[in-house]
């Protein structure tokens, strides 16, 4: 049974940053920290269990406010569970919390490769393609009316 909680507590924010740093570290071959000191303002973590008694977390992410705006930082899946819906019900669920804290828009910057799977929960692009570190990237967003528009196949 699929199970998503917001990490509310310091260890269940510190367990998503581990196993944030775990799939870049192991999949994507890119050493970050979990110390917290690239957040700036506040942030709000989430993990995904593949359980009820939550002892396998397959997907954690993170979004954070600096006062101007609130931005998907960072959304990860275990190698072997992604394609299974956990990285889309984890977005929903960052993004649902965003909204239902006062949040109007959350913004993200993607890999244009990677469009397609935010475009299907209801972002949208906001303008041209840049290039950040050697890969084309595009800026999205989404609003509440996009996010509350029925899903795309």
């Amino acid at each position: 049974m699929l199970k998503g909680r917001i990490a509310t507590s310091p260890k269940d924010q510190a367990n998503a940053r581990i196993l944030l740093e775990e799939i870049a570290r192991t999949e994507l071959a890119w050493n970050r920290t979990t110390d917290g000191s690239n957040d700036s303002g506040m942030s709000i973590c989430a993990v995904v269990y593949e359980d009820e008694q939550e002892q396998n977390a397959v997907a954690a992410g993170r979004i954070a406010y600096d006062g101007d705006a609130c931005k998907v930082e960072e959304l990860g899946v275990r190698k072997e569970y992604r394609g299974k819906g956990y990285g889309d019900f984890l977005l929903r669920l960052l993004v649902n919390k965003a909204f239902t804290s006062g949040i109007k828009e959350v913004e993200c910057l993607v890999p244009v490769t990677l469009a397609p799977f935010f475009e299907k929960v209801g972002f949208q692009d906001k303008g041209k393609e840049i290039l950040k570190d050697g890969i084309k990237c595009k800026n999205i967003s989404i609003t509440m009316a996009d996010f509350t528009r029925p899903c795309r196949k």
